[in-house]
């Protein structure tokens, strides 16, 4: 009960904090087919005269974008692709949500253990969707991402005829990224673990990353909102429980954070996407690829300093 009241408190909680935000997009977001989505981040950088101190920053590429403002605060190298890593799980959420119902029962199976790392799950384990989703995204499990990756596949086929036989939830991935304008993402493996020392699966830019956290914000804020919190916990059916800190360390130093996602290999360095209210109803999406593994932590606080001051203005 106290996680469904917070889930609940939390929702609302940011629905009135970013209403202001969002009523601009909410027209298109109402009368546009889930499907087609018009949410494209196409505002220009700001000019020199606009902007001028710039962060120190040791990501490759960054991106501050104001969604009330529709401008983007600071740009660097915002349209380079680079390693995505499991930021990648935030697409994965978003279309395990467009098919699987928050109370759909998932049963862990052996081969999604065999994925990178370990979490505690267990062969035949049962868990609800909406707890191994919101696991999946605070723990940054990899684990969970592919056990929902096969629960969604199914659906998806009878979903989408099209769908890839092989990789379902994969081509869906893909597919709603070319339908939020993602110009520069593609995915080939939904928890963004590279494929060798040399090839990373999934590669998107910081622009594509921001508008994809922007589409979470307006569609399926419920399926981001749990990042914010500072653990996650699964409660199975025959009572026992797991447990796992959130991997985003800039959690605590973030006022009016409403989501976050982290995202680590050898290849993609350190990722952080992140939306946070500047004030009362002005959501900002800051987004650094590239970084190192604890740089970018500094790098994400350092733009939501720019950020305040900006809007401050």
């Amino acid at each position: 009960m106290q996680k469904v009241a917070w889930r609940w408190y939390s929702f609302f909680s940011f629905m009135a904090l970013s209403l202001v935000g969002i009523v601009m997009y909410a027209a298109l977001a109402d009368s546009a087919p889930v499907r087609t989505p018009n949410v494209a981040l196409t505002a220009s950088v700001a000019t020199a005269s606009d902007a001028p101190i710039e962060p120190d920053i040791e990501a490759r590429s960054a991106i501050v974008y104001d969604a009330l403002q529709d401008k983007v605060l600071f740009s660097k190298n915002s349209d380079e692709q680079i390693p995505l890593a499991s930021i990648t799980k935030i697409m994965l959420a978003l279309v395990a949500y467009e098919v699987l119902e928050p109370n759909t029962f998932i049963t862990i199976t052996p081969a999604s253990i065999m994925r990178e790392g370990d979490d505690g799950f267990e062969s035949g384990q049962v868990v609800r969707m909406q707890d191994l989703l919101d696991f999946t995204l605070v723990a940054s499990s990899n684990d969970g991402a592919d056990a929902l990756a096969r629960a969604a596949a199914p659906r998806i086929l009878e979903a989408y005829p099209a769908a890839s036989v092989d990789s379902p939830t994969v081509w869906r991935m893909n597919e709603l990224a070319k339908e939020i304008g993602m110009l520069q993402t593609f995915f080939t493996d939904p928890t963004g673990l590279d494929i060798s020392i040399n090839t990373a699966s999934n590669y998107g830019s910081a622009r594509d990353v921001a508008q994809m956290m922007l589409y979470a914000l307006i569609r399926q804020p419920t399926a981001i909102t749990e990042t914010a919190r500072d653990s996650a916990l699964i409660e199975s059916p025959v009572g026992a429980t797991q447990t796992a800190a959130n991997t985003n360390k800039a959690l605590g130093e973030v006022a009016g954070l409403i989501a976050g996602k982290t995202g680590f290999t050898d290849l993609a360095g350190g990722n952080l996407a992140i939306i946070f209210d500047a004030s009362i109803g002005r959501p900002i999406v800051v987004v650094v690829l590239g970084s190192s593994k604890e740089g970018r932590f500094e790098d994400v606080k350092n733009l939501v300093a720019i950020a305040r001051t900006r809007t401050a203005k």
